[in-house]
């Protein structure tokens, strides 16, 4: 038996996604409205269920999207996790350029490098 790509459900058609890539049993999935039931009611059945599958595959699409940049932010957030010293300074530095004056990101790169020297010596 085929599952539901939608449901009806308090007004509106309700897409019914797999979590996380795969059905499992006990796990009700990722549940995403699609739209109201007003906006469609003008429609035949045919045409409704047309315009349905559209939008649960643009919906779909976006959930994949979204799941892809969680998974490229963690990939990052990782890779973080390895950095040297260096690397963490020269990125904190960046992002405190785009928010600061440059006379303040060269005086925190000072600051760094004496902290910096500082630790490698002891």
């Amino acid at each position: 038996m085929a599952r539901k790509l939608y449901e009806k459900y308090r007004g509106s058609y309700v897409g019914l996604f797999a979590p996380e890539g795969v059905w499992q049993n006990g796990r009700r999935g990722i549940r995403r409205s699609l739209c109201s039931i007003a906006e469609l009611e003008h429609l035949d059945e045919l045409e409704r269920s047309i315009r349905l599958t559209e939008l649960y595959s643009r919906k779909a699409r976006e959930i994949t999207d979204e799941n892809h940049q969680k998974e490229v932010e963690r990939k990052k957030k990782k890779q973080r996790k390895l950095w040297t010293v260096k690397q963490a300074r020269t990125f904190w530095l960046d992002s405190v350029r785009s928010t600061c004056a440059e006379k303040t990101a060269i005086m925190y790169g000072r600051s760094l490098d004496l902290y910096i020297t500082a630790w490698w010596q002891s």
